[in-house]
C-alpha cells in the first residue's frame, strides 16, 4: 500500500512473502555496499574508510531498524528467512576489508591476525555492534571503541 503497488503485481514478480523479503534485504545490503565503496573511493586514510563503513553500514541499518515500529519482529524475520543472503552479504563485505586493509597495510598478508580475520573481525564486530544497544549513543560508542582498536591493531 504504501509502495502504491497492488499486492498482486507484487506476486506477480515474487512467489511469496519471504521471497519479498529476501530481495529487500538484497536490495538494501547492495545499496549500501556500493556506497560504502563511493564513499571510500573518497577516503584518503583507513580511519576514514572505517568510519565510512560505519556511517553507511551499522549506523544506518540501526536507525533503519530503530524507525520501524516492529523492530525486534523484523529483525527476527530477516534472520530467519534470509540467512543465506546475510551470509552472502557478508562475505561480500570481509572480502572488500581484505582488499582494503592490504592496500592500507600491506605487512597484514604474513602477520598474525593476517587481513582476512581482521576483515572478518571487522565486520562481524560492526554487524553485530547494534544488537542490543539500547540507544544510537551506545552504538557509536562501541564502534568508537572498535575503531580505536582496529587501528591500533593494524599499525602493530
Amino acid at each position: 500500500r504504501e509502495a502504491g503497488v497492488a499486492r498482486q503485481t507484487l506476486y506477480n514478480a515474487y512467489a511469496n512473502k519471504d521471497d519479498v523479503l529476501r530481495a529487500s534485504v538484497n536490495l538494501l545490503a547492495e545499496r549500501s555496499f556500493q556506497d560504502t565503496l563511493a564513499a571510500w573511493a573518497q577516503a584518503d586514510t583507513l580511519e576514514v574508510k572505517i568510519s565510512e563503513f560505519f556511517r553507511l553500514g551499522p549506523i544506518s541499518w540501526y536507525d533503519a531498524v530503530q524507525s520501524s515500529p516492529d523492530a525486534a519482529d523484523m529483525l527476527e524475520g530477516i534472520h530467519d528467512v534470509a540467512r543465506s543472503e546475510l551470509s552472502a552479504i557478508a562475505r561480500k563485505w570481509v572480502e572488500a576489508w581484505e582488499g582494503e586493509l592490504l592496500k592500507t597495510a600491506p605487512h597484514l598478508a604474513t602477520s598474525s591476525p593476517d587481513a582476512a580475520k581482521i576483515a572478518e573481525f571487522l565486520y562481524s564486530a560492526a554487524a553485530n555492534a547494534k544488537y542490543n544497544a539500547e540507544s544510537r549513543a551506545v552504538l557509536l560508542a562501541r564502534l568508537e571503541v572498535l575503531q580505536a582498536s582496529l587501528l591500533a591493531m593494524i599499525r602493530t
